[in-house]
This record gives structure tokens, C-alpha cells and sequence, in this order.
């Protein structure tokens, strides 16, 4: 075994500013304190960057907007020069205030067409069938 001279242990950053220029090189042994320190670092990094997202996501977007999907009967207001009405009729339907719709599919002998609704959510309620991309083909409707 060979004779390692003993090292004073480093610090928080020069074993940080250590690791940073070593990060590429994988001959010799590093301190254990430098180990550790360096770990503690990246440790701190990644706590940063998720507090940093974290944060953006719930108090930067503090305007919510949930979204719906819509199987729609009155095709005639589809148009596009009747845009206020289609959305007073769905506000009238759905109880929400609406902030956009857009206009899917459209079916001519059923006289149904499918609606992406989107409407205003400042009470943060967006549920999970808020997120469905279909309607469900087991006759539920």
C-alpha cells in the first residue's frame, strides 16, 4: 500500500472550483473532502433549479385556464362572424367564463361538432377530465 501524504482538507469552494476543473479527468484520487464538498455543491445546484421551477410554475402563472372538451348540437354558431355568440351560449351552458374556443371536428349528419373550450380557472380547480382529449365512446353522452 503506498504512503499517501497527509492533505489539509479543503473547503466549500475550493473543492467545488477543484471539481470544476477536474470534472474530466479520471486519473489520481481526490480528498474526501473534496468529494463530499463537491457533491454538497451540485446537491445545492439542483435544489436551486427546482425552487427555481417550481416557483415559475405556481406564482408566475398565476392566471390559470382550464380546458374542456365540448360535444356540441348548435353547428349554426360555429361560424366565424358568430364567435360572441357561440361563446355566451357555452358560458350560458357550462357556468365558466370562457376565454377561447376552438372548433374540431365537425359533423353534418348528426349536426355535432367537438369544442376545445377554454375558460378562466382563478380558483385553481382544473380536474383530471378537464384533460381528456376525447370523448368517451361508451355512450356516456
Amino acid at each position: 500500500m503506498a504512503n499517501y501524504a497527509e492533505k489539509p482538507q479543503m473547503g466549500f469552494i475550493e473543492a467545488c472550483s477543484t471539481a470544476c476543473k477536474k470534472i474530466v479527468t479520471f486519473k489520481g484520487r481526490a480528498r474526501r473532502s473534496e468529494f463530499w464538498w463537491a457533491i454538497l455543491g451540485i446537491f445545492i445546484i439542483n435544489l436551486i433549479m427546482i425552487l427555481v421551477v417550481w416557483g415559475a410554475e405556481n406564482h408566475l402563472s398565476a392566471y390559470r385556464e382550464g380546458c374542456k372538451f365540448v360535444k356540441y348540437d348548435n353547428i349554426d354558431l360555429i361560424q366565424p362572424e358568430r364567435y360572441e355568440e357561440l361563446k355566451a351560449d357555452l358560458e350560458k351552458r357550462l357556468g365558466v367564463k370562457i376565454t377561447r374556443v376552438d372548433v374540431g371536428a365537425v359533423d353534418f349528419l348528426t349536426d355535432m361538432t367537438m369544442l376545445r373550450v377554454f375558460y378562466e380557472d382563478p380558483d385553481h380547480r382544473i380536474k383530471a377530465v378537464d384533460r381528456l382529449t376525447k370523448i368517451p365512446t361508451d355512450n356516456a353522452f
